[in-house]
């Protein structure tokens, strides 16, 4: 994993941007008629501290400027916002001759702003400052600001040669008129002068135009807008070789500008190759080779960090993708330093108002989801759904998919009625749009009806689902997915299995077979609502339905598959089949392990099911206490592993403590160490703000009140009841996502 380092343009792009002269903004018309430029100040060294960073993006002109930072510490990112206004001037640029007509050398704007028209000379200040506070932010690698400084600086040099064409050279009308013989012997003077005056008026900002096109051109290729940044080099070129300039081919600065516009195609050249790496990673990715799939990303982001130094679009979508891998990798601590590597950089290209910047936002958000840390979670997941709402309105489908992840945060808390809100809110865009796209897709096809079938198939084969129905389809799914594991969680199995069912039915549309992942969960999780409702038999038909998927598409060590095992385990565990069970979950162990690493809280969930199978054996066997000391020494590992893992106040934490607390209230009878359990677990359950309603903190308190009550001697009497009511209590357990999709399991999550 690649840490951030100054963000130096390197090798192929040094050639394409400006340099030197081309990036300086005092310009004049040198004695050779060159485009000539003197050189921009010492160059601005970009630093960071090693555990901050700070990101600022400047807003357009005319709004509330807003300040954008994310910094990190250690393995935590906190986003703040703070209002601020910025003019030219506090960048040190006051006037046309604080930087633009110092650079020029000789004759100086100031000495010749005399000469010319007030606006005008308004309209050359405004573009000297702007370019010069623009050509400072893109030292300081602020690529977003730089550009937006640019453009406004473009906008004044054309009303500055509107200014021209249309605002007379001074002259003077004033002469007296008790001296016509001086006025009739200068009159062919002040007519040559003033044509003088006016030539050089007209070619001095003639020059504005394709300089600052050549700034924003420069931005555009820092930004990884190759293809805009060759616009504007054609638009300088044209602006030059055309009339007032009429620069010949073989002028220096023609050959300069055209010299760069080769360098830009040479620079794509080098990128799509370094960017065919990420197809080598994606490989990787799909067949569940995280490890390698990481190695691949780091090569091409080495290359990349080559080319086009460390503050790039494709920098950030590279370290975007290696965040992605560690954090299916189970190392979250690797993914947060990538993710916000990439937001930084994603902030400094394109500001923290542009999708590309939700995107890492979101992702970020889902890393903090993972560990547990789910005001972090919230916070950055609020932030996407802002920048999402800011750039496509209400009712897009990336609008959608932030509300559908926020309402995961409210699942795993506990939530069940405000995730299931927000889960119906965003199916509600999702089916609304896919409708919409369905409709448009009617009239093409009777726009193309005279097109062949083979015409259709090859349309398909080389650009897709170019509409996006099937990525909707299978997001709607998805969503009625988690809804059903929603229903599933409160104990509303028949809702629950009208929505899984429906999701099935539309993946298998979609997607045209069983042999897919998503297929594969909603399996899953239909043979959970069938094990709830003790059907035992069909929960295991469908659970060995969704294994072979898993392994055909995931292979044997995915953390899925040992997901799917798991679930089978259990209903082995439920008939009584206690041998079968305990070799499953060995098993499931060994595929974990292999998957995730000695430390990932997937293996506590296993941990936690070995040990219910030796308590329900205790349970036939009263005279072996045997069984129950080792399904509370499993209960115990099982909690250490998610403190460790997850941290001391997550919510998996809480149901575990839930757990033990009602082993030795029910079990072993050690009422003192059942009520420190429940009341640590009533704690956390607060802690992560759970519903009153929620059945766990319910049955969390009411254990404490008769335990506390039980521990009362004069109340003793009246506790059997209880602990008999205790012991026939439903079991807890949660749930998580896996693709678009949620596989649920008892106890806990299998997510990638």
């Amino acid at each position: 994993m690649a840490t951030s380092q100054t963000a130096v343009p390197t090798n192929a792009i040094v050639e394409a941007l400006p340099q030197g002269e081309a990036r300086s903004v005092g310009v004049h018309k040198s004695q050779e008629g060159t485009l000539s430029q003197s050189p921009l100040h010492a160059e601005n060294e970009y630093s960071q501290e090693s555990n901050g960073l700070e990101i600022e993006s400047m807003c357009d002109e005319g709004q509330d400027d807003q300040r954008f930072s994310a910094s990190i510490d250690g393995s935590s990112i906190s986003l703040t916002h703070s209002r601020m206004s910025e003019t030219p001037s506090s960048l040190g640029v006051n006037d046309a001759t604080s930087k633009g007509s110092k650079a020029s050398g000789n004759e100086t704007d100031q000495e010749k702003g005399d000469e010319y028209p007030v606006d005008l000379k308004r309209a050359i200040a405004k573009v000297h400052g702007y370019n010069n506070g623009g050509l400072e932010h893109f030292d300081k690698y602020d690529f977003d600001r730089s550009l937006k400084f640019h453009k406004r600086a473009l906008k004044w040099a054309h009303r500055a040669i509107t200014g021209v064409a249309t605002e007379s050279t001074p002259d003077s009308d004033k002469q007296k008129k008790n001296e016509p013989n001086s006025a009739s012997m200068n009159t062919s003077t002040n007519s040559q002068s003033n044509q003088v005056d006016e030539d050089s008026m007209v070619q001095k900002t003639a020059f504005l135009v394709p300089m600052t096109l050549i700034n924003v051109g420069q931005c555009r290729l820092a930004r990884n807008e190759i293809l805009e940044a060759k616009e504007c080099y054609h638009e300088a070129i044209s602006n030059v070789t055309s009339p007032p300039l009429r620069l010949p081919s073989t002028h220096p600065d023609v050959i300069r500008i055209e010299r760069k516009l080769k360098a830009v195609e040479k620079l794509q050249l080098s990128l799509s190759s370094a960017l065919f790496l990420h197809v080598a990673g994606k490989s990787a990715e799909i067949s569940d080779n995280y490890d390698e799939a990481i190695d691949t990303y780091q090569k091409s982001l080495n290359q990349l960090q080559e080319l086009v130094g460390s503050v790039h679009p494709t920098v950030a979508s590279t370290l975007h993708k290696i965040g992605i891998m560690h954090w299916k990798r189970g190392n979250y601590t690797a993914a947060l330093a990538a993710l916000s590597d990439s937001l930084r950089i994603s902030v400094q290209c394109y500001g923290d108002d542009h999708p590309g910047s939700a995107e890492a936002l979101g992702s970020t958000g889902l890393v903090h989801l993972s560990r547990g840390d789910y005001a972090s979670a919230m916070k950055f997941y609020h932030v996407a759904l802002r920048v999402r709402r800011d750039a496509y309105g209400e009712r897009h489908p990336d609008v959608a998919r932030m509300l559908i992840r926020i309402g995961q945060v409210y699942d795993e808390q506990g939530k069940p009625t405000k995730a299931m809100r927000l889960y119906k809110q965003g199916l509600e865009i999702q089916r609304k749009t896919l409708a919409s796209l369905q409709e448009n897709e009617k009239e093409n096809k009777v726009m193309n009806s005279g097109e062949s079938d083979v015409v259709v198939a090859n349309k398909k084969a080389r650009y897709g689902d170019v509409s996006g129905i099937t990525s909707l389809q299978v997001d709607v799914a998805a969503t009625l997915n988690a809804i059903g594991v929603v229903h599933e969680k409160c104990g509303e199995f028949q809702e629950a299995m009208v929505s899984c069912k429906e999701a099935l039915s539309i993946y298998r549309s979609a997607l045209g077979s069983d042999k897919h992942v998503d297929v594969a969960v909603t399996l899953n999780n239909l043979g959970q609502i069938h094990r709830h409702l003790g059907q035992y038999s069909k929960a295991m038909g469908v659970y060995k339905h969704s294994l072979e998927v898993m392994k055909t598409s995931l292979g044997d060590s995915h953390r899925n598959v040992a997901g799917t095992l798991h679930n089978i385990a259990v209903v082995h565990s439920k008939c009584g089949e206690f041998d079968q069970a305990l070799d499953l979950y060995k098993e499931v162990l060994v595929v974990q392990r292999e998957a995730l690493g000695e430390e990932h809280p997937d293996l506590a969930v296993t941990f936690s099911s070995m040990g219910e199978v030796y308590e329900m054996r205790g349970d036939q066997e009263p005279g072996r206490r045997g069984h129950y000391l080792l399904a509370i020494k499993l209960y115990k590992r099982s909690l250490r592993l998610r403190r460790n893992s997850l941290g001391p106040e997550h919510y998996y934490v809480a149901l575990t403590l839930h757990k033990i607390g009602t082993f030795h209230f029910v079990k072993d009878k050690n009422y003192r160490q059942a009520l420190r359990r429940f009341n640590e677990a009533v704690l956390i359950y607060r802690l992560n703000k759970t519903d009153d309603t929620s059945p766990q903190l319910r049955e969390a308190l009411e254990c404490v009140k008769e335990l506390q009550s039980h521990m009362n001697p004069q109340n003793r009497k009246d506790s059997s009841s209880s602990v008999v009511s205790l012991s026939t209590g439903g079991r807890i357990h949660a749930t998580s996502s896996y693709s678009g999709g949620c596989i649920s399991s008892d106890d806990d999550r299998f997510n990638t």
